[in-house]
């Protein structure tokens, strides 16, 4: 450090002492990395640049270029209102006639009357940032002059380039900076630290924070891009394209239950009798290629074409697309259903030939209605990575992994389980060029009937909502739900890659799907079989049975960690002061709670109530925002004293729903989650 001035290095022996004790990730980083790529340069009258790979990053003047993009970043956010990209929480959002969403819904609604005007998806936020996150470290000035001008309640800071986080130490003081955003002043800040070449690790380990952030992120979060950098302004584009996908993988309590109160039965009455788990991830491998076949619009034209592999392949309908491929002629290996609902039921009871279900293994989720599994040769049930009580049975390694949102969903992760070289995709659009033929003709979206009356009244509330992604023909419109299956089947295709390089073929015309070899219509597919198995003989000798006691061991972590839960949470609402700042202050808390120290005790059990903690989370903080002021202490107070009664209940409730005696006929194992059921 000879030619480092004096200040400046003290400075720096500051901060590695410094972080030593209290940051040891950013310590090692200090003592192991060598600015290879880095210069600083101090002119003869004091102004520090820095040279980066032969560019000069602030122009001969680091202190100016900060000062500068500061002001020109806080001119562009404290105009006091920002107009948020997500719908306000409304009453009639909440259509589940059972207790969460019923509760919730009484919540939202109490809330708004006492606001007495329309609310709109406008956050209030007079200057302060609840969630900034700083997109690069430099030097480190920025953040300095961020803290010394804006009131930051939580600081996230992204670094791809760990030269950057050695060389701040000798311009930014970090004591200084963890001091301001001490916990003790109900701030924090967090460096993540990630020295990748591939934005889509960068991406990933920043994703991975934010999403235990919620409701903050991503209703309220705010992306400083330190010098314009243009890979960093494409990961926030790209998180900014997820974020619906992260709210709509939110889970309900009453969905949870629901699928507790499957899972009960089919641990007890079917799985332990019959060994029908599905095998462990290294007890089985596809031999042959896999095709995964959804209920898309193309389906229709490609049915020639699948038809010309299919002999070659192991078929796997998906959900609704088992119909249409029967009415072609298919019998598939393989079914997935992964619903929990008993409207599955409703789907398979429009086959015309039952019979020929007995020739088809159906795979399914845990928590799926037990009202199926007779209907098909064998049931065989797979644990999913976020099933809250799963981990109290399953190996993390043998769930399967993101299976979630839909079927497809399932199936791929199915086909990825087992390591499958070779997957080709049909009618899996994700999407429709034309409104009126969003499903294959032959799917049951295209039937009327008793059975099919609620789930064509849910498909035409998604068509009606739908919005336009990028198509292999153009625009294409696409759901919440498509797009972020869509999304799901692509970051699998990443991860899996990582581990195991298969192709992944799409022979289907909606969504571009990333990662995929696009397959045209009129191409022809060759495909060679060298080692062929009885794959469904091998499959099903691998398939295992559980020997516990479900009912005790659910009840006792359940209950126990719901009961714990409550007792953490309550406290700490019954204290706080009604204001957006406490408000906050107090969501920031839970979330963290949930996410750390209780996930950390309970492990997956953290899945079974994360969700609906962070739904109740984001109505009271995204309303109190949006309500006038004058309002507002009693808007949050009520948002309080509700939440708190909810907490109260829970453990009761879900108490009943274990405990309950259960037989093949019991109304909670033959209704849809739209009945409404005493006891739930």
């Amino acid at each position: 450090m000879s030619n480092i001035p004096p200040v400046l290095e003290e400075l720096y022996l500051k901060n590695l002492k410094y972080f030593k004790e209290k940051n040891p990730n950013i310590y090692e980083v200090m003592t192991k990395v060598t600015p290879d790529n880095c210069k600083i340069t101090i002119s003869d009258n004091g102004e520090v640049d820095l040279i980066y790979k032969g560019r000069h990053i602030y122009g001969g003047n680091a202190i100016k270029y900060v000062e500068d993009e500061v002001q020109e970043f806080n001119q562009i956010n404290t105009a006091g209102v920002r107009r948020m990209a997500f719908q306000l929480p409304y009453p009639d959002l909440y259509t589940v006639p059972r207790f969460f969403q019923r509760h919730l819904k009484e919540t939202v609604t109490a809330m708004y009357n006492e606001a007495n005007e329309p609310l709109s998806n406008t956050l209030k936020h007079e200057g302060h940032y609840d969630l900034l996150v700083v997109m690069g470290i430099g030097l480190g000035l920025h953040i300095s002059e961020v803290l010394d001008r804006l009131d930051v309640q939580n600081l996230l800071v992204l670094e791809t380039d760990f030269e950057f986080i050695s060389l701040s130490c000798f311009f930014t003081d970090w004591e200084d900076i963890y001091e301001i955003q001490s916990p003790t002043k109900g701030k924090s800040i967090t460096i993540i630290a990630v020295n990748n070449n591939d934005p889509e690790v960068e991406q990933g380990s920043l994703w991975n924070e934010l999403i235990k952030r919620a409701p903050h992120f991503p209703y309220n979060t705010v992306f400083y891009n330190h010098g314009r950098h243009k890979k960093y302004g494409d990961i926030i584009k790209k998180i900014s394209e997820d974020q619906k996908m992260f709210l709509s993988l939110w889970g309900y309590w009453d969905d949870e239950v629901s699928q507790l109160n499957n899972i009960t039965y089919n641990l007890e009455k079917i799985i332990q009798p019959n060994s029908l788990l599905i095998p462990a991830r290294n007890t089985f491998k596809w031999d042959k290629p896999v095709i995964i076949c959804g209920s898309g619009p193309s389906l229709d034209k490609r049915i020639d074409q699948l038809r010309s592999i299919r002999d070659k392949c192991i078929l796997i309908s998906a959900g609704t697309s088992l119909l249409p491929l029967l009415r072609n002629g298919f019998k598939p290996d393989f079914h997935m259903e992964m619903e929990s609902d008993y409207s599955v039921y409703y789907s398979l009871a429009n086959i015309e030939d039952k019979s020929i279900l007995k020739d088809i293994v159906l795979i399914t989720g845990i928590q799926s209605t037990p009202s199926i599994t007779n209907m098909f040769k064998s049931a065989h049930f797979f644990v999913k990575d976020s099933s809250a009580t799963g981990g109290l049975f399953e190996k993390q390694e043998d769930k399967l992994r993101d299976p979630t949102p839909t079927c497809v969903n399932a199936a791929y992760s199915f086909a990825l389980h087992y390591n499958a070289d070779e997957v080709f995709l049909f009618g899996t659009d994700f999407g429709f060029y034309e409104k009126k033929e969003n499903h294959s003709k032959d799917s049951i979206y295209n039937i009327k009937n008793e059975y099919t009356k609620k789930i064509n009244q849910r498909n035409n509330r998604n068509i009606n909502n739908s919005f336009q992604s990028q198509g292999y023909f153009g625009d294409c419109f696409t759901t919440n739900i498509y797009f972020t299956t869509k999304r799901r089947i692509e970051l699998s295709t990443k991860v899996k890659r990582y581990y195991h390089q298969f192709n992944l073929n799409n022979c289907s015309d909606g969504l571009i799907i990333d990662g995929s070899n696009r397959v045209d219509a009129d191409t022809a597919i060759n495909i060679e079989i060298f080692n062929e198995y009885d794959t469904l003989e091998n499959f099903m000798s691998a398939s295992r049975k559980i020997d516990i006691n479900v009912k005790k061991v659910i009840h006792d972590r359940v209950i126990e960690s719901i009961h714990d839960l409550a007792n953490s949470i309550i406290p700490a609402l019954k204290s706080m002061k009604c204001t957006t700042l406490e408000t906050s202050k107090i969501c920031w808390s839970i979330s963290d709670f949930i996410s750390a120290a209780f996930h950390k005790k309970y492990g997956d059990l953290n899945y079974f109530i994360r969700g609906s903690i962070w739904h109740y989370l984001l109505t009271g903080y995204s309303i109190s925002y949006a309500v006038n002021p004058a309002v507002r202490e009693n808007v949050i107070d009520i948002w309080r004293h509700r939440f708190i009664n909810l907490l109260e209940q829970m453990p009761e409730r879900l108490n009943d729903v274990i405990n309950r005696e259960r037989n093949s006929e019991d109304p909670s194992l033959r209704s849809t989650i739209r009945d409404e059921l005493d006891g739930f």
